[in-house]
């Protein structure tokens, strides 16, 4: 895949045994970031955490053999909904990544009988709300206190076409953008 930078990313499952890897990208994530992905969690975050438990799916995102994130669900009680949550390097956002991140995983989702998933995020991170809302499927928000519960329908509903289309404004403009060396 590609970044909007046209930087190439290589997406692949993760588990237990990139534990070393992901202690570093939690090490890589500022008191911010890790307070806005994880909550008030954030200061006792383990690769564990990330990874999640028997049930949950973990894909890693990594650049120059350099894991630089994460994305996961786990299926809920309710019949094909499931919980998801991206986490990228400090230095690695603004670049796409996490859209790319929740691409693979609503395939991976989707492909598990997955229709939607939830996403639980402190209402002031603009950054995560901006991602899932600009990707093109349709979404759903639930305010509450100092959170806000977006779920998206990754169906190939209605919304499904809204997302295809976004999906393909996206890589033609990393594709364009990483043949720019070239042509110069």
């Amino acid at each position: 895949s590609l970044l909007r930078d046209g930087t190439s990313v290589v997406i692949d499952p993760c588990g237990p045994g990139d534990a070393d890897d992901l202690a570093v990208l939690i090490d890589r994530l500022g008191p911010e970031s890790r307070r806005l992905r994880f909550h008030s969690a954030g200061v006792r975050i383990t690769p564990q955490h990330l990874v999640g438990g028997e049930e949950t799916r973990a894909i890693c995102a990594r650049v120059r053999g350099e894991l630089v994130g994460i994305a996961s669900y786990t299926p809920l009680q309710e019949e094909g909904v499931a919980e998801m949550a991206v986490a990228v390097a400090d230095d690695a956002q603004t670049r796409g990544l996490g859209t790319v991140l929740f691409e693979r995983l609503a395939d991976l989702a989707r492909a598990e009988g997955i229709g939607r998933l939830l996403a639980v995020v402190m209402a002031e991170n603009r950054g995560m709300l901006e991602l899932l809302t600009g990707l093109g499927f349709a979404t759903r928000r639930v305010a509450g206190r100092g959170e806000v519960e977006v779920h998206v329908d990754i169906t190939r509903g209605t919304s499904f076409a809204g997302w295809v289309a976004a999906l393909d404004r996206r890589r033609h403009a990393a594709t364009a953008f990483s043949l720019q060396p070239l042509f110069e």
